[in-house]
């Protein structure tokens, strides 16, 4: 994307394209992956068309890690998320999300924690936003 942009600006499109990269490790992107992906970006403040063209050619965006632990763990919670989301997390998906945690410097049983208590939080009928602001403030 732009040689210009922020160091923000290139960790927001490096995570948004993780999330991309868990939604297709599974051969398919279905319509929760989709909606996700599309609320997570624009959390992050994009337009659908900045959604559609990383969507359309995530390989553009390089890998930027975050450097703040608390943005580590933000992400760690929506790619998890995106994992779930479908119902079904394949191999491939775990796999993925235990590789980013390790690479952010974080123990890969994160994600079966951060899991866990997503899956607990839907089963109580609380709301994905509400979910993802209670994780955030106990990890």
């Amino acid at each position: 994307m732009g040689w210009f942009e922020s160091r923000s600006t290139k960790e927001k499109k490096s995570h948004f394209k993780n999330l991309v990269a868990v939604a297709l490790a599974d051969g398919k992107l279905d319509d929760a992956e989709a909606q996700l992906l599309a609320r997570i970006g624009i959390r992050m403040g994009m337009d659908m068309k900045e959604i559609n063209a990383l969507l359309a050619r995530p390989e553009k965006v390089k890998l930027v890690l975050p450097t703040d632990h608390q943005e580590k763990i933000s992400q760690m919670i929506d790619v998890v998320a995106m994992m779930i989301i479908d119902g079904d997390a394949d191999s491939r998906e775990i796999q993925f999300c235990m590789a980013l945690a390790a690479q952010m410097g974080l123990d890969p049983t994160i994600v079966k924690t951060i899991a866990e208590k997503l899956l607990e939080a839907a089963g109580r009928g609380a709301s994905p936003d509400s979910a993802v602001n209670d994780l955030a403030s106990i990890l």
